[in-house]
């Protein structure tokens, strides 16, 4: 799974580069690919700053958040997959076992 804000895919992020009006938060997206013995599925739906909301522990995009307690980082996938518009719902939970020492700010407001 791959959550973006400022979809590197996106060709409509592509062309707002080109013009310079680009503001990342208008192209996010969650890019989720699972396989399983199912077959697979690939989702990967792309939104503006309106289904946009982030704080110091969660990233949320549409109906799919990412969470980090300090101990677990939990992906909690809903999406619809493509081609063939299947409901991708599920959550991924990661237990890290070495953390950097460093935070590092992404953002102008310290995020």
């Amino acid at each position: 799974m791959i959550a973006f804000i400022g979809s590197v895919f996106s060709p409509y992020y592509a062309r707002a580069r080109r013009r310079g009006d680009a503001d990342p938060a208008n192209y996010c997206a969650v890019n989720a690919v699972l396989y399983g013995p199912r077959g697979k599925r690939w989702a990967m739906t792309e939104r503006d700053r309106g289904a946009l909301w982030r704080s110091e522990s969660h990233l949320c995009i549409g109906r799919s958040t990412v969470t980090y307690s300090g101990a677990e980082l939990a992906l909690s996938i809903d999406e619809t997959c493509v081609p063939l518009p299947l409901r991708l719902r599920g959550t991924i939970r990661l237990r890290p076992q070495v953390l950097g020492a460093k935070d590092y700010r992404i953002d102008t407001d310290g995020r």
